[in-house]
């Protein structure tokens, strides 16, 4: 099986939740937030979490990328190998969307623990103070299932992010945060330079950007 590249569409956000479940089981920051794999009140609450943050990506016009069989939408939750959730640029009439897309995580934050969502805020708070002023896309998250990975599904979703920064005249180019040390130089390698390095609550993150073409000739 060669696998599609193509935009996810509604029907296929109970798939894309479990792939990035799977995708970040290790992930320090979700170990950090949920616990081990093998907790099941733990595996609940990344559900919860998943559904929440793609909502959200949702309301506020963001985009959903996916790996999987097939060019239609509704996957199996099975079937898809990859995913990525990235944040438009946010300009004019876009800032009032995604300030009212918060509210989805609100029944999110009254299910989750109060320490886990207080974890969650002190990175957004961290993240956001590191976040390019200028217009951009932000990829928030970006997931292999375990079994493909090293396989280059990431570095294809990657470049299709990159290339929808770079057709957009509105964007200066993609940031991204990560709090795996192994993944900085990853991104390096696809043009991604460090911003700021921070630490919430004992764990490292690096913040990162790529400026668009446009963007390194001014």
């Amino acid at each position: 099986m060669n696998p599609v590249l193509r935009r996810l569409t509604p029907a296929d956000e109970p798939g894309a939740a479990v792939t990035l479940a799977d995708a970040f089981v290790a992930d320090p920051l979700f170990v950090r937030l949920f616990g081990s794999s093998d907790d099941s009140e733990g595996e609940r609450h990344v559900r919860v979490f998943l559904e929440a943050v793609i909502a959200m990506n949702r309301w506020g016009g963001g985009l959903r990328l996916g790996m999987g069989a097939t060019d239609h939408g509704g996957l199996p939750a099975d079937a898809l190998l990859a995913a990525a959730l990235v944040a438009r640029p946010v300009i004019g009439s876009g800032v009032a969307r995604s300030r009212l897309s918060m509210l989805r995580f609100l029944p999110a934050a009254l299910a989750l623990p109060r320490s886990t969502v207080g974890t969650i805020n002190r990175y957004g708070v961290a993240v956001r103070r590191a976040a390019p002023r200028a217009p951009h896309h932000y990829l928030s998250m970006l997931g292999v299932r375990p079994s493909h990975q090293g396989q280059g599904l990431a570095s294809a979703l990657l470049a299709a992010v990159v290339d929808v920064a770079e057709a957009d005249p509105a964007s200066t180019g993609v940031a991204l945060d990560t709090e795996n040390e192994d993944n900085v130089a990853l991104y390096e390698r696809r043009g991604f330079t460090v911003t700021s390095r921070s630490v919430v609550e004992g764990l490292p993150v690096w913040c990162m950007v790529r400026p668009t073409r446009r963007r390194k000739a001014d």
